[in-house]
C-alpha cells in the first residue's frame, strides 16, 4: 500500500498495522494474512496493470484499491474462495 492510500483511508492504516491479519481471521475461519499476501503479491498486480498501458503512478494506486475491494469482499463473506493474485488482478483490471 503507498503511503497516499492509507492517508485517504485512516481506517487502512490501522488495518495495516497488524489489526489487518485479526480482522481477515475474524471474517473467516482461516486466518488470512492480508499484509503478507499484499507484500508478497502487490508488485504482480501492478505489473498486470503495467503490461496493460497503465502509467505506474495509475497502476499503483488501482492495485491499492483493488486490494481494498478484494479485502472488504472477503470479509463480507462474498467471496468463497481466495486465489491470489488473480482475483486481485481480475478487480484491479476492472477498475480500470
Amino acid at each position: 500500500m503507498t503511503a497516499r492510500t492509507l492517508d485517504a483511508l485512516p481506517w487502512l492504516a490501522d488495518l495495516a498495522e497488524g489489526a489487518l491479519e485479526r480482522a481477515a481471521a475474524e471474517s473467516s475461519p482461516a486466518s488470512v494474512p492480508w499484509d503478507r499476501l499484499i507484500e508478497q503479491h502487490g508488485r504482480r498486480v501492478v505489473v498486470a496493470l503495467l503490461a496493460r498501458g497503465l502509467p505506474l503512478e495509475r497502476a499503483k494506486d488501482l492495485a491499492d484499491d483493488a486490494w481494498v475491494r478484494i479485502i472488504q469482499q472477503h470479509r463480507a463473506g462474498r467471496l468463497p474462495e481466495l486465489k491470489i493474485p488473480g482475483i486481485v488482478i481480475m478487480q484491479a483490471l476492472f477498475l480500470a
